[in-house]
């Protein structure tokens, strides 16, 4: 089920771009809380992107944390923390990419509110019309 507080979304990077969508407070970070993996999963979902025509191109999604709500990084960016978790949208040829999604979890040790960092790669087309979302689904 969606949890309807926990919402986050932005529109494609252009080509050879980036956007990021910043914070969604799981409340991991409070004293006592069990840093364990998470009892719930973030969908990522994307629309149809005809744009997206090249099977050598595509969109990556990053997974980012924050020890104070304001810096973001990717996780696993510091050694010993997180694993890396990143989701790629790749292009297909003729008729671009179909709608779809992706469920991540939420490793142990992610440090307070999360977000998402999307790249495109540089001939990734326009696809800036293109409305990605980010849902915490409580299991």
């Amino acid at each position: 089920m969606k949890d309807a507080l926990l919402h986050l979304e932005v529109y494609a990077p252009p080509a050879g771009g980036n956007a990021t969508i910043n914070l969604m407070d799981l409340g991991i970070d409070q004293p006592g809380f069990s840093n364990q993996w998470r009892l719930g999963r973030l969908r990522i979902s994307w629309p149809a992107m005809p744009n997206l025509t090249s099977n050598t191109d595509n969109l990556t999604i990053s997974l980012q944390d924050s020890a104070d709500g304001v810096t973001f990084a990717n996780t696993g960016a510091t050694v010993g923390t997180t694993p890396i978790i990143q989701v790629q949208v790749p292009g297909v040829a003729t008729n671009g990419v179909t709608a779809g999604y992706c469920d991540i979890s939420i490793p142990p040790l992610t440090r307070g509110p999360i977000g998402l960092y999307i790249a495109a790669t540089a001939n990734a087309g326009n696809n800036t019309a293109a409305l990605i979302t980010a849902d915490w689904l409580n299991e």
